[in-house]
């Protein structure tokens, strides 16, 4: 099940809000719109939180990739001519 299916049903089966959703989750009711319409992934974190409001089985889910936003890049070393990445 991905994130959008989860929301969607865990709210509809609960009659909750957005907003109340949010709250129980402990994001900002935006953050929730947007996993809800599928423009942001949920970290890990507010994943596993997600996971915990809802009661859904983690290994029916579709877990969030790792964000790259803040991945360390690798250094250049350039020497004469050539090119090496250094992790």
């Amino acid at each position: 099940m991905d994130i959008k299916s989860m929301i969607a049903r865990y709210r509809e089966e609960h009659g909750v809000s957005r907003a109340e959703m949010a709250r129980r989750v402990s994001v900002p009711t935006s953050t929730l719109q947007d996993w809800e319409i599928s423009n942001t992934r949920p970290r890990i974190d507010n994943f596993l939180k997600l996971i915990a409001v809802t009661g859904t089985d983690i290994l029916s889910t579709t877990a969030p990739q790792a964000s790259t936003r803040h991945q360390r890049k690798p250094q250049s070393v350039i020497d004469g001519d050539a090119v090496a990445d250094v992790a």
